[in-house]
């Protein structure tokens, strides 16, 4: 769920004047110059990876809603594009811990704790809504498929 969350914010941030998440990174690990340039080594590398899951993710839903075009649905077929779906939201996950693992590894001692803070606020950062809204604000419901 953490991971969803960061990717959602990674997408929707820096459209509309918000600074994206690499820019919170930089300054609340205080990365100096180097670290910055390895960091956007980084980034780059965990984009090109969370595109290709993105697109897999695409294609197996496609798939998967396709089977509702026959009658009787292929049940053997959704629980397997169903497993598919799981197994490619497993590795969302696992190269985005990866990613962050290997920021905290690029961090100096004294940044340690300001990664350990941080990695703690994540939830609670990435959490908002793209629109800056929470849930309570005033508004109408968002809208539903």
């Amino acid at each position: 769920m953490l991971v969803f969350m960061w990717t959602r914010h990674v997408h929707t941030m820096g459209q509309g004047g918000h600074e994206g998440p690499g820019h919170i990174i930089i300054e609340r690990l205080k990365l100096d110059e180097q670290q910055q340039q390895q960091f956007e080594v980084l980034k780059q590398e965990h984009h090109s990876q969370m595109m290709g899951i993105q697109e897999t993710d695409g294609k197996l839903h496609d798939q998967l809603f396709n089977l509702l075009q026959k009658e009787p649905v292929d049940t053997t077929m959704e629980n397997m594009l169903l497993h598919s779906i799981m197994e490619n939201n497993m590795k969302r996950e696992q190269v985005t811990f990866e990613h962050f693992r290997k920021i905290k590894e690029m961090l100096r001692p004294d940044q340690k704790a300001l990664f350990d803070t941080f990695v703690a606020d994540l939830g609670r950062i990435f959490a908002q809504p793209p629109n800056g809204r929470g849930p309570m604000h005033d508004g109408p419901p968002p809208p539903h498929l």
